[in-house]
């Protein structure tokens, strides 16, 4: 199978795993000078509130060298039915791949992404695992303006050791780390027989995390 044909097949995948009920098209970026960025809801509400048009939800496709991965996503429909991505990105990308999704409305909730492991790696799948459990520990949170989501307070240690914990398989996995590879944290171990055996507590973690929320509530 060609590299191409790899990311067609798991594009593919990712799409019946968000239930797409579209096919997916391009989107020129062409950013608000008021729009912030990794804030599409509000940056489109506000637009359309001056330049008229729609608010039009879906999801971002994107693509990278590990994972393919849908965000939820707002883009810009134009009075003249045009669909515009108004929210600037780092780094700078000339179009995205949109999926509209009609059935969506957002009201503030903190949305998960869905990500699809395109390596043999599996390292990958436990990058994305703890990605997935940063998401649900912030939809714990409430939001309290647009940029902020406020946390329960027995929850934040735990959520800061994850996001760390995220930038750190990010740089491995970036040098080519895997599971046979020493692992990240200096130890002279392999990635196996140190943080990928340790998966399983962090699991647990997740777990009793959920359940002081549930307690909380």
């Amino acid at each position: 199978m060609s590299g191409n044909q790899q990311y067609i097949d798991a594009v593919n995948k990712l799409l019946v795993n968000i239930g797409a009920k579209s096919a997916p098209e391009v989107v020129v970026i062409d950013p608000s000078p008021d729009a912030e960025v990794k804030n599409c809801f509000y940056n489109v509400e506000r637009h359309v509130a001056k330049m008229g048009g729609t608010v039009v939800y879906g999801w971002a496709i994107g693509v990278s060298t590990f994972l393919v991965e849908a965000e939820k996503h707002a883009v810009w429909k134009t009075p003249a039915g045009n669909l515009r991505d108004i929210t600037p990105r780092i780094p700078v990308m000339p179009s995205i791949l949109f999926v509209k999704d009609d059935d969506f409305v957002y009201t503030g909730q903190y949305v998960d992404n869905v990500r699809l492991n395109v390596t043999a790696n599996p390292v990958v799948d436990d990058w994305i695992e703890i990605c997935e459990g940063i998401e649900v520990l912030f939809s714990f949170g409430k939001r309290t303006d647009e940029q902020e989501i406020s946390m329960p307070e027995n929850i934040v240690p735990f959520l800061k050791h994850l996001e760390d914990l995220k930038m750190k398989y990010g740089h491995y996995l970036a040098a080519g780390g895997n599971k046979d590879t020493q692992c990240f944290c200096g130890r002279p171990l392999l990635y196996r027989n140190c943080h990928g055996a340790d998966m399983p507590n962090l699991q647990k973690g997740l777990e009793s995390a959920r359940n002081m929320f549930r307690s909380s509530i």
